[in-house]
């Protein structure tokens, strides 16, 4: 060797490199591991020269070094450096196979390769060759840089990675299958709108946006699974003609989930579903199960919340030979002007409405009420025999409640108008039997048998459905059957 100025290295080959993406195509057989997919490739390339001094091919063995750079001069080096000793030159030729540089090496953007050498093998010093040799792709491997698609029928990988500050993974024709993890997992960490986990998108009548299998037969495995740390971001997105997002869970076991979604956010919605046109926002189906499932353990809150802004139905259900809806709890609707409570159905016997009454004492459950001549609207204790305005009775006597209230809460006393509730009675106007009519009494508040069936006419309250022992004063169950 002569000097450091008159070496250089003739690049004869172009570099294959092996990405370390684990996307294997479905056409023509491959070798295979255990679970029948197809083993991914390292990240080590193979790179081939020449080295001449002095115009003149090297003979003998050299000593070499690579080292990766991001600049073709200065710059930041990636990975560590790779030295090869003793390496045989054949007419100045010259073949490493092995250069690897890590998986974090190459990402898409341009990389030059710097290399020193020292000839013959072990003597002297490393002399620097210039300039840095630029790395370039095969043009196919092109398709593979950060940003650009897949298109075309990729195939089915084991697990597909992805992470950007974007969209996490996007691609035509790209599925991704698990047997006992996630099928496809797309994460997004941008601050700003809109960014997507994973994006799906389907032109076909036929097609799916996003499709995930979970097939574990134990375990938590999820079929899609997306997450958004952005404030207007979306952990799953899809739209399509037909179904935007399919999730399948086939486990006979464990918590496995089709599709889930979850929200951190108060204002964020774990799964939402949008159809502009004539079609579903979102579908549920189960052969065994629940085809939808909501839960929240908000305040205030509904484990399932529906809105129509048009003239169509917040929630919609139907049966062809069960219930179209089912309850486990009271049950409330809402006024659409004030929000207030204008129905609800409980777990009591009787029908009541809401009244005002004009006493201004506090009245006890059970007391009977009639129609006040004086206030037109209201209702005042009873206390006249016979009394033709009899109106009914106030519920939640013995913590009986009402199977029907209208107006709940918005007026002074519920009154029992129909149905089963504990009235007060007084017995010592005759003793009552099951069976018995009732009437208004001269003791206030209090009902009595009906004895003078001429004057009961009109004044009829209901029938005792138990007895009390004359003289006796008590509450007992009546059906009110106003009358």
């Amino acid at each position: 060797m002569k000097t450091p100025a008159i070496l250089t290295v003739l690049v004869i080959l172009a570099l294959s490199l092996a990405l370390s993406v684990s996307l294997v195509t479905a056409q023509g057989p491959g070798p295979q591991g255990d679970a029948g997919v197809q083993a991914v490739l390292g990240t080590a390339f193979t790179y081939q020269g020449q080295l001449r001094s002095g115009g003149n091919p090297v003979s003998g063995n050299c000593d070499l070094q690579f080292s990766l750079w991001d600049a073709a001069s200065s710059g930041t080096q990636s990975g560590t450096t790779q030295t090869r000793t003793n390496v045989a030159m054949s007419n100045g030729y010259f073949t490493i196979p092995d250069l690897d540089f890590g998986s974090s090496a190459f990402t898409g953007n341009a990389r030059w390769l710097a290399i020193a050498v020292r000839c013959p093998a072990g003597s002297g010093s490393y002399i620097p060759l210039s300039p840095r040799q630029a790395l370039t792709a095969a043009p196919y491997a092109l398709s593979l840089r950060p940003g650009a698609y897949i298109q075309g029928p990729v195939g089915f990988g084991p697990v597909v990675m992805a992470d950007n500050t974007s969209t996490g993974l996007f691609g035509w024709g790209l599925g991704g299958v698990s047997a006992g993890g996630i099928g496809v997992y797309g994460k997004t960490t941008a601050s700003s709108s809109p960014t997507s986990g994973v994006w799906g998108e389907s032109a076909s009548s036929e097609g799916r946006g996003v499709s995930g299998y979970a097939t574990a037969t134990s375990g938590t495995t999820y079929g899609v699974y997306g997450e958004s740390a952005s404030s207007g971001g979306v952990g799953v997105y899809a739209t399509g003609p037909w179904r935007g997002v399919v999730g399948y869970a086939t486990a006979t076991s464990g918590a496995n989930i089709g599709v889930y979604g979850e929200s951190a956010s108060t204002s964020g919605t774990g799964v939402s579903g949008v159809n502009t046109s004539s079609g579903t926002g979102v579908t549920g189906s189960s052969s065994t199960g629940d085809g939808v499932r909501g839960q929240s353990s908000g305040a205030n809150k509904s484990g399932v919340y529906g809105v129509n802004t048009g003239s169509g139905f917040g929630v919609y259900g139907a049966s062809s030979n069960g219930y179209a809806g089912g309850f486990k709890g009271n049950v409330a609707v809402f006024s659409r002007a004030t929000n207030a409570v204008i129905l609800e159905l409980g777990e009591g016997l009787d029908y009541a409405e809401g009244f005002d009454v004009s006493n201004q004492d506090e009245i006890p459950p059970g007391t009977v009420l009639v129609i006040d001549p004086d206030q037109p609207g209201k209702l005042t204790v009873s206390n006249t025999p016979y009394d033709r305005k009899v109106a009914g009775i106030i519920t939640g006597a013995k913590g009986l409640g009402s199977g029907v209230r209208l107006g709940v809460d918005q007026y002074d006393y519920d009154v029992a108008l129909a149905g089963r509730v504990y009235c007060n009675v007084d017995a010592t106007y005759g003793e009552v039997s099951p069976g018995d009519l009732l009437t208004t009494s001269p003791t206030p508040g209090y009902a009595m048998l009906v004895k003078d069936y001429s004057k009961a006419q009109g004044a009829i309250l209901g029938k005792a459905m138990e007895g009390l022992a004359a003289g006796q004063k008590g509450q007992i169950l009546v059906l009110v059957t106003l009358q």
